[in-house]
């Protein structure tokens, strides 16, 4: 009987490892999930600011050419007068 519960206390420790090597496991892989989200959440925050940055550019160049296209009016209003 004591043999008995001698193999089912090493086959109960041996599952106990395990699932604590499972956790350890699980564990670093949540944390390096972690850290990939962090840099993905960085990166899109980046990408976002450079988006503003491109949409500010093309209103300042949109501006650009509106005054250009207002001076060549004007110009061929004296022109040809």
């Amino acid at each position: 009987m004591k043999r008995m519960q001698s193999v089912h206390e090493k086959a109960l420790a041996a599952k106990h490892a395990e699932i604590d090597d499972m956790e350890t496991e699980l564990s670093l892989q949540l944390q390096k999930i972690e850290n990939e989200k962090k840099i993905i959440q960085e990166s899109l925050e980046k990408a976002n600011h450079q988006i503003v940055d491109f949409q500010d550019e093309v209103v300042r160049l949109n501006d650009n050419i509106h005054s250009l296209e207002q001076s060549i009016s004007d110009a061929e209003r004296k022109l040809y007068g």
